[in-house]
C-alpha cells in the first residue's frame, strides 16, 4: 500500500488538549514540589529562634553534630540576651518582619498553583469526556489485545487463543437471530483476529507490524496542526488570533518589560535610589577641605535620602534627622512630641540606614577619602549600638555592654577614671565592673556579662604577611596579596596574649602538620579558598537596632592618608570552638593581667601554657592588593585599616612589611633551599650537559629529532617509484 499524506486540523480536539495538559503539568508539578518543600521547611523553622538560626547560616545538612550544637548554643544565647534588652515594640515588629519575610511569597504562589491545578483538572476532564479520543485509541491495531494474550505468551498460547476466538467469530458459526449490523461487526472482528494471529506468527506479516505498526504495511498518515480549524481558517476567529498575538507581543510583554525597567532603573546595583546616590556623590565630590567630618555629617546626608521621601511623604528631612538623633541618644521623646513619628516609622527608618551608610562608604573610598570612609564606619557603629560619642566621650565603648543605659559620673580621683574601653573593663573583677558602670544588682549583671563574653566574638590579628601565590619569595613587580592570621575569641580576650598565642599555634601546626591541608592544588590556585571554607560569624549584638544585623568586618587599603580601593568586607572566621573553649575559660584574665604588668616591669617575655589553645582555631583573611610589589628590590610595606562594621573598639591600623628580592638574592635563596633539600634527602639533582640541557630535556630533544628524521624520510621517498621494470 502506498502511503498518502493529508494535512488536517484538530477538529475533534484529539491532540490539542494533550499539548495543553503537558505544558501545564511541566510547570505545575515542579512548582508544587517546591511549595511543599517550603511548607515543610517553614514548619521546621516556624519559631522565631529557628528562623534566626536559619538566617544565621546554621545549616543542619553541612555541619557535624558537635559544631552545630556549639553554634546553636552561642547564637541562641545571644538572641536570648538581646531580646531581654530590646524594646518591646521593636521586638514585636522584628518578629512580624521575620515571619513575613520567611513566608511572604508562599501565599501568593499557593494561590497561583491552586489555579493551575484547577485548569489541569478541567483539561483532564475534557479529555475524559471526549469520546472521539477513545475511539481513536480503540482503532489502533494491537494484536496482543485482540487475541487476549500478553507479550510473554508462548506460540502455543497464541494458537489456543486464536482457535477459541475463531470458533466464536467465524461467519459460519454465528448465532441465529443477529441483525445485519451485528453480523458485520462479527465479520470485522474475525478479520482483525486473523490479522492479529498472522502478525504474531507469520514472519513477513510480523515484520510489517513491527516496522509500520500494522500487518498490512504502511498506512495513511495524517499531518496537521493541533488547533481546531475554525481558529485558523475562519475569518472572524483568525482576526481574533492575530489581535491576541498583537496584544501579547505588542502590549502585555512591553508593559511588563517597561515596568521592570522603570523599577530597576530607579535603583543602582547596590539597591540605592538613583536620586539618593546622585545626591551623596555630589556631596562627597563638593566636600570642602577643613569641613568637620563625623557621624553627624553622614546622618545629615542620609536624612535627604529619596527612599524616605517616597516611603514617608508626610515626614520632612528634619523629621528623619530627628529620628536618627533620638535613636543614637537613646531617647524616646519623638513619639510623644510628633504624632507622625511612631515606633513603626522609627523601625523602618533605622533599618534602612545600613545600606545607605554602606553606599556612602563606597563612594567615599572611590574618592580616596579616608576621613569620610572612617566617619561612615563610625556612623554605622553609632546607629547599630545607639551611641552618640559626642555625649559620652571618652567612655562610650562601655555603653555596648548589656543592660548599660547611661554611664555614672566618676570622681576625678577615682581609680576607675581611666577605664575607657572594653578590654580594660574585662580586666576588672566582677565587683569592680559593677562600680565602673554603677550597677546595683551584681548577680544579674554577672549572668549577663557571662553570656555576653561567650556570644560576642572579638577579632585579634596574630600575624600578617605579604604573599605571592605559589612562590615563597617576592620578586619585583609580582602580583601579591596580604594574608592575615586572626583569632576569634570572646569579647573578654586579652590583646596582649596574641603574640604568645601565635607562637603556640605555630608550634602546634608544626607538630600536627595542620598547614598541609592548605597545600592542595585547589588552595594553591585560589588563595581565597581557605577563607571561604571558614564559618559564617554570628550576628552583631545590638539590642537597640531594629532588626538582626549580620556581622561584617571591613578592611581599607590605605597609603599617605588616602584609600586605595573600595572597602573589602568579610564575615567568615572560625569562632564556635573558641567561644566555647573550656581551656580558655579556665585562664584567669585578672591574674594574667597582673603577670603581664610584672613581666613588662622586669622586661621579660610572658609565657602561656600550650593547653590554653588545645581546643581553639585560628582563621585566615586574604586581601587582594590593588598594586603589585615594587619594581625595585628593597623593603616596603602595605598599610591597612581594619574595623568592625557595627561595634566600637575594633579599629586598628596594621602595617604589613615585605621585602622585594633582587635577582642575586633570589638565586641565593633558591640555592639555600636546594641545600636544605639535599641535606634532608628530598632533592633529586638533574644533570645538565655542556649546552645547559638536563638529561630529560636532552632525551626529549633526541626523540623530537628522530621524529623529524622519520617525517623527512617519508616525505623524500614517498613519491619515488620503487617498482622494477618487470614488476
Amino acid at each position: 500500500m502506498v502511503s498518502s499524506s493529508t494535512y488536517e486540523y484538530d477538529e475533534n480536539s484529539e491532540t490539542f488538549p494533550f499539548f495543553i495538559l503537558t505544558a501545564l503539568l511541566s510547570i505545575t508539578i515542579p512548582w508544587s514540589i517546591k511549595l511543599i518543600y517550603q511548607f515543610l521547611s517553614n514548619n521546621k523553622f516556624k519559631s522565631i529562634n529557628a528562623i534566626r538560626l536559619k538566617l544565621a547560616n546554621v545549616d543542619h545538612s553541612k555541619e557535624d553534630k558537635e559544631t552545630l550544637e556549639k553554634k546553636k548554643k552561642s547564637i541562641e544565647c545571644l538572641y536570648e540576651l538581646q531580646d531581654s534588652l530590646k524594646k518591646d515594640t521593636f521586638k514585636k515588629l522584628e518578629y512580624e518582619y521575620l515571619k513575613a519575610n520567611n513566608s511572604k511569597n508562599i501565599t501568593k504562589e499557593f494561590f497561583i498553583v491552586t489555579v493551575l491545578w484547577v485548569v489541569v483538572a478541567y483539561v483532564y476532564q475534557s479529555i475524559s469526556n471526549n469520546a472521539k479520543i477513545f475511539e481513536t485509541i480503540a482503532s489502533q491495531f494491537d494484536p496482543y489485545e485482540l487475541l487476549g494474550v500478553t507479550l510473554s505468551s508462548s506460540e502455543k498460547d497464541i494458537k489456543s487463543a486464536y482457535r477459541k476466538l475463531s470458533l466464536k467469530f467465524h461467519p459460519d458459526k454465528l448465532p441465529s437471530g443477529l441483525t445485519d449490523l451485528e453480523k458485520l461487526k462479527y465479520e470485522e472482528s474475525f478479520i482483525l483476529i486473523n490479522k492479529a494471529y498472522q502478525a504474531l506468527t507469520d514472519e513477513i506479516v510480523k515484520e510489517n507490524y513491527l516496522k509500520y505498526g500494522h500487518p498490512d504495511g504502511p498506512q495513511q498518515v495524517s499531518q496537521g496542526i493541533a488547533l481546531p480549524k475554525f481558529v485558523v481558517d475562519n475569518g472572524f476567529y483568525s482576526i481574533i488570533m492575530v489581535l491576541a498575538y498583537c496584544l501579547v507581543f505588542m502590549v502585555v510583554i512591553p508593559y511588563f518589560v517597561s515596568k521592570w525597567w522603570n523599577n530597576s532603573s530607579q535603583v543602582n546595583n547596590q539597591g540605592i535610589n538613583i536620586e539618593t546616590s546622585s545626591y551623596i556623590i555630589e556631596k562627597v565630590f563638593n566636600l570642602k577641605k577643613g569641613s568637620v567630618i563625623d557621624h553627624n555629617l553622614i546622618l545629615e546626608w542620609l536624612s535627604n535620602a529619596h527612599e524616605y521621601k517616597v516611603q514617608f511623604p508626610e515626614l520632612t528631612t528634619e523629621d528623619i534627622h530627628s529620628i536618627f538623633i533620638d535613636h543614637i541618644n537613646r531617647e524616646n521623646k519623638l513619639t510623644s512630641q510628633n504624632s507622625k513619628i511612631t515606633d513603626d516609622v522609627k523601625f523602618k527608618v533605622i533599618s534602612k540606614t545600613h545600606s545607605l551608610i554602606k553606599f556612602t562608604l563606597t563612594v567615599a573610598s572611590c574618592f580616596n577619602n579616608l576621613s569620610l570612609s572612617i566617619a561612615s564606619i563610625n556612623c554605622m557603629k553609632c546607629i547599630t549600638q545607639a551611641i552618640n560619642p559626642d555625649l559620652d566621650d571618652p567612655r562610650y565603648e562601655l555603653l555596648q555592654l548589656p543592660g548599660v543605659e547611661i554611664l555614672p559620673e566618676l570622681k576625678e580621683d577615682s581609680k576607675f577614671k581611666g577605664i575607657k574601653n572594653l578590654e580594660q573593663f574585662f580586666m576588672l573583677s566582677n565587683g569592680e565592673k559593677c562600680q565602673v558602670l554603677g550597677i546595683e544588682n551584681k548577680d544579674e549583671f554577672a549572668k549577663k556579662i557571662d553570656k555576653y563574653q561567650h556570644t560576642v566574638p572579638k577579632l585579634q590579628v596574630l600575624s600578617s604577611k605579604v604573599v605571592v601565590q605559589d612562590q615563597p619569595y617576592i620578586s619585583p613587580g609580582a602580583v601579591v596579596h596580604i594574608q592575615l592570621k586572626v583569632l576569634m575569641t570572646g569579647i573578654n580576650y586579652v590583646s596582649s596574649l596574641k603574640q604568645a598565642f601565635n607562637l603556640l599555634f605555630e608550634q602546634r601546626d608544626k607538630a600536627k602538620k595542620i598547614d598541609e591541608k592548605y597545600q592542595t592544588i585547589e588552595h594553591l590556585l585560589d588563595p581565597h579558598k581557605k577563607m571561604h571554607e571558614q564559618e559564617v560569624l554570628p550576628p552583631v549584638f545590638a539590642p537597640r537596632f531594629p532588626v538582626t544585623k549580620d556581622t561584617e568586618y571591613i578592611i581599607l587599603m590605605i597609603d599617605n592618608g588616602k584609600v586605595l580601593q573600595t572597602p573589602i568586607f568579610f564575615n567568615k572566621a572560625n569562632w564556635s570552638d573558641n567561644l566555647n573553649s573550656k581551656s580558655y575559660d579556665q585562664l584567669d584574665k585578672h591574674q594574667f593581667f597582673t603577670q603581664l604588668v610584672e613581666s613588662q616591669k622586669s622586661n621579660k617575655q610572658l609565657t602561656v601554657e600550650a593547653n590554653v589553645i588545645e581546643d581553639m582555631k585560628y582563621s585566615y583573611v586574604t586581601i587582594p592588593c590593588p598594586l603589585p610589589a615594587a619594581e625595585q628590590p628593597g623593603e616596603y610595606s602595605f598599610k591597612i585599616y581594619l574595623d568592625h562594621f557595627g561595634m566600637f573598639g575594633y579599629d586598628q591600623y596594621i602595617t604589613v612589611p615585605y621585602k622585594v628580592l633582587s635577582e642575586d638574592e633570589i638565586k641565593a635563596y633558591e640555592e639555600e633551599e636546594k641545600q636544605k633539600k639535599i641535606k634532608a634527602g628530598e632533592y633529586i639533582e638533574i644533570e645538565e650537559d655542556e649546552y645547559g640541557l638536563s638529561d630529560e630535556e636532552e632525551l626529549s630533544e633526541e626523540e623530537e629529532e628522530e621524529e623529524n628524521e622519520s617525517d623527512d624520510n617519508s616525505s623524500v621517498y614517498s613519491d619515488i617509484n620503487t617498482d622494477t621494470d618487470e614488476e
